[in-house]
C-alpha cells in the first residue's frame, strides 16, 4: 500500500465515525440524566395468617385418595390370562 493509501483510509475512518455519532444522536436522542423509579417496598420472610374460611381442620383434603369404585381387579388392563406365553 502507498502512503496515499493510508491517508484516504484514516480520513474514511474519521468522517464515517462522525457520521455515525451524528446519525447516532439523531436516532437515540439525548441521554435523560433524571428518572423517576417506583420504590419496591422490602420483601419480608414473614408470611400473614390465612383465612380460617378456607384453612381449617374442617376443610377438603383435596391431597387424599379418592376412591372411585371397589374394583378387585388386581390387573385391570391384562386379557385376563395372567399367564405369559
Amino acid at each position: 500500500m502507498k502512503p496515499k493509501d493510508f491517508a484516504i483510509i484514516a480520513v474514511s475512518i474519521f468522517v464515517g465515525g462522525a457520521i455515525s455519532i451524528f446519525v447516532g444522536k439523531l436516532v437515540f436522542g439525548k441521554s435523560i440524566s433524571h428518572q423517576s423509579v417506583e420504590i419496591v417496598p422490602r420483601i419480608s420472610s414473614s408470611l400473614p395468617i390465612p383465612d380460617n374460611r378456607y384453612f381449617n381442620t374442617s376443610s377438603i383434603d383435596a391431597t387424599q385418595f379418592i376412591n372411585i369404585s371397589n374394583n378387585q381387579n388386581s390387573a385391570p388392563f391384562s386379557s385376563g390370562n395372567n399367564s405369559r406365553p
